[in-house]
């Protein structure tokens, strides 16, 4: 479990311990109502330098998908999860400082588990899988999501396409590094977020993840080609000048 435990510390932002450089902390369970959800958007947006709380709410979104990484990470190759319930961990708002002359900050998102609570397979693993991933995005995403999408101009679905980019691209990580003796156990967890996880867990009219992209050449490496993110992130509208994102589908790239 320690060895987990710090894979999903490198690697996914998630943490037990209180991380370096901590400025705020606020209980996932307490984002679930309108007031409490706009002050975090509110505080996250003063302290980086961004007044439009949509702006926010997109970014928000986008770093759960650390989150939802993290947890396909557990469920795959350890058959292990720690309890996600919304009363169980917190989101930090957390400065981080880059290592150049003008040591310029950003404030990068962490999610710290409460309590150690460690749920295992019990039955079946496909099952089990199945169970897991169902209830972590029907009762930990969604009402984070459908709260997101009442306090600001995001519509739901929007926000749901925050998520799938980062985990299909962990997902060939994973297929790349991985022995083949894994690749099985890669593919079978995915599938099962893809295809067997109903469209009414994410309160939408098709699951998230069941997505074909479009893709384009990769600016920085041109004999690879690059995901076209399923929506915008509104990253051009946090700073000026900004426009969009390489892999922005406002781009509107020939593919």
């Amino acid at each position: 479990m320690k060895l987990l435990l710090d894979i999903l510390a490198d690697h996914y932002h998630i943490r037990q311990e209180k991380p370096e450089g901590l400025l705020y902390s606020f209980p996932a369970s307490t984002l679930i109502e309108e007031d409490n959800l706009y002050e975090f958007l509110q505080t996250f947006g003063r302290e980086s330098g961004v007044e439009k709380p949509e702006v926010m709410g997109i970014r928000l979104a986008s770093w759960l998908a650390f989150l939802c990484s993290g947890v396909q990470y557990a469920v795959t190759f350890y058959d292990q999860l720690p309890d996600w319930s919304l009363d169980n961990w917190s989101i930090q708002l957390v400065e981080h400082k880059e290592h150049n002359e003008d040591e310029s900050r950003s404030i990068w998102l962490s999610f710290q588990i409460d309590r150690l609570s460690i749920l295992s397979r019990e039955q079946d693993s496909y099952l089990w899988r199945k169970k897991v991933l169902t209830s972590f995005y029907s009762e930990t995403i969604r009402p984070l999501f459908e709260t997101l999408n009442n306090v600001t101009s995001i519509s739901l679905n929007h926000c749901w396409k925050q998520l799938p980019s980062r985990l299909y691209n962990n997902v060939d990580h994973w297929l790349e590094n991985y022995p083949e003796k894994k690749k099985k156990e890669i593919k079978v967890t995915f599938h099962i977020l893809v295809k067997e996880i109903p469209a009414s867990c994410f309160g939408i009219e098709k699951n998230p993840f069941d997505i074909r992209f479009k893709m384009i050449q990769n600016p920085a490496h041109p004999e690879k080609q690059l995901r076209l993110k399923p929506a915008c992130c509104l990253a051009y509208l946090a700073e000026k000048g900004h426009g969009y994102c390489t892999a922005c589908p406002l781009n509107k790239p020939s593919v």
